[in-house]
Order: C-alpha cells, then sequence, then structure tokens
C-alpha cells in the first residue's frame, strides 16, 4: 500500500510539471515560443506540438490514464530539450543558461512509470483491478470445484424408503430351488403335496403287489 500511495504522489508531481509548461507555453502566446524555438535552430511548429504533447500526456499522468504513453512522450520531449538547448551548458549550467539536471530528473521519473507496473491510484489501476476481478470470475467458472470432482460417486437416484424396506413375502408364496436336483426349475409348495400325495399311492414293493393278487392255493398233506 506504501508503494502505491509513494507512485500515485510522484505520478501526480510529475504531470503536474508537464501540465504547468504545457500551460505556460499557451499563455506566453504561441508565435513568440514558435519564434524563440527557431532562435535555437529548430522548426517553429515544434512549439505547437511540443506544448499541445505537454497539455495532453500531463492531463493524463495526473488522472491515471495510459500512464505509460504519457511518460514515453515525457521522455521524448527531454531528450529533444537536452540534445538540442541544454546539453552545451552541462549538467548545472554554465553562462547563465540552465543546465539538463531537471530535464534529467523528470525524464527518469518519467522512465520508472514506462517501465514499472505500478501507476498508483488511477483510473488505470481501476482497469486493471476490474480485469483481474473478471479473469479471476472466469476462472473460478472454468475450473471445477470439489462437489463436481466428487459428483459421479454421488450421482446415483434417489430411491423411495419404501422400495427400499424389504417386503415380507407369504410363506404359500416363498419358493425354494432343490440342490440336489438336476432340474433348476423351483419347487413350490404345491409341488412338495403332489409329490408326497403320489409316493403314498404307489406300492411299496413288486413282492407285495404279487401277493396280493396270486390266487389261493390250499396245502396239500
Amino acid at each position: 500500500m506504501t508503494i502505491k500511495w509513494t507512485a500515485t504522489a510522484m505520478r501526480l508531481v510529475l504531470g503536474a510539471i508537464f501540465l504547468a509548461h504545457g500551460i505556460s507555453k499557451l499563455q506566453s502566446g504561441m508565435d513568440l515560443m514558435a519564434d524563440w524555438f527557431s532562435s535555437v535552430g529548430l522548426p517553429g511548429f515544434l512549439a505547437y506540438m511540443v506544448a499541445m504533447l505537454e497539455l495532453v500526456c500531463g492531463t493524463l499522468m495526473v488522472l491515471g490514464v495510459l500512464t505509460r504513453s504519457a511518460a514515453i512522450g515525457f521522455i521524448v520531449v527531454m531528450i529533444g530539450a537536452i540534445v538540442t538547448v541544454k546539453l552545451p551548458a552541462g549538467l548545472l549550467g554554465s553562462n547563465g543558461s540552465p543546465g539538463y539536471e531537471l530535464d534529467l530528473a523528470l525524464m527518469a521519473l518519467a522512465a520508472y512509470f514506462a517501465a514499472s507496473k505500478e501507476t498508483g491510484f488511477g483510473i488505470d489501476s481501476l482497469l486493471a483491478e476490474r480485469d483481474r476481478q473478471e479473469d479471476a470470475r472466469l476462472h473460478a467458472a472454468a475450473a471445477p470445484s470439489a462437489f463436481d470432482a466428487l459428483s459421479p460417486l454421488n450421482s446415483s437416484p434417489t430411491v423411495p424408503g419404501d422400495i427400499l424396506r424389504k417386503r415380507e413375502v407369504p410363506p404359500h408364496n416363498r419358493t425354494s430351488y432343490s440342490i440336489n436336483s438336476v432340474n433348476t426349475e423351483p419347487v413350490t409348495a404345491d409341488s412338495r403335496r403332489a409329490a408326497s400325495a403320489s409316493k403314498t399311492s404307489k406300492p411299496t414293493s413288486a413282492a407285495s403287489t404279487a401277493t396280493k393278487r396270486a390266487p389261493f392255493k390250499p396245502s396239500m398233506t
């Protein structure tokens, strides 16, 4: 948070300085500024371009909009001022001519905002925060949750309780299967009674049947 507040303060100071220079050129008169540019060997139309750049980029820097682009514009202006006007006077200046120490400091400050992602509180930071929240929301929507990962295990349909309860089958409808029988058809209680009746109706042996059917022969003594 401290770095953010520091970056905000540096950005406001940088933008205010360039905005003040642009307003000063307008107040001095652009014709006079064009004549001065021509006196130092520069095209006069550059005065209008520099003034407009200082006004627009200074406003953007104060608001925190397109901070990196505005900082690059400041660097271009400072390099042009140092190379064309202030470099012969040296860093601190000589013979009443100002040096380029202030231009160098402003260029270094602008280079920070051109290279750094931290621009402090401003419209750029608000837009970046909104993009981060949107990306996080989309990532959370695309990533499967723990419940979704375990959902195949819990995907069995709900069965009513009355189906799960074991229904009691009446004794006369119960079926059992004979283990020793080759036939695997179910044997019911009715078939058991029929089988027992057939067993009692059959003769116990062939000898007893023959005895019953043989005629009576008296013994001869």
